[in-house]
């Protein structure tokens, strides 16, 4: 279960910050490092039911903070100039393609 969170973490953090993605991963590492940290400096001082409350509470706003991330998301790919950009990202391939289709190395061969 904790891997298949840090791999959607990783995950995340790299569609995120696609321009910067090395700079995302040291910055994850370290929060996850800071976390183990904390977590193993107030384990001699709390009982387990404190520490379950402290977990839940942490996993809930990790949540919400999940959540707020995909609904920006999810905005930002709704706006118009997306589209306009995909429309020239698509023109521009398919001009690409037409260009290459008369390049070949032998005579009469397509490939």
């Amino acid at each position: 279960m904790i891997c298949c969170a840090i791999a959607v973490c990783t995950a995340l953090y790299g569609t995120l910050f696609s321009s910067g993605t090395e700079a995302a991963y040291s910055n994850l590492r370290l929060w996850e490092s800071i976390g183990s940290f904390v977590a193993f400096g107030y384990s001699f001082y709390l009982c387990a039911a404190v520490k379950l409350y402290i977990l839940t509470s942490l996993l809930v706003v990790g949540m919400l903070g999940y959540l707020a991330v995909e609904y920006l998301q999810w905005k930002t790919r709704e706006s118009p100039r997306d589209d306009e950009a995909l429309e020239l990202s698509l023109q521009a391939s398919t001009q690409l393609d037409s260009s290459t289709k008369s390049l070949s190395l032998v005579p009469g061969c397509p490939f």
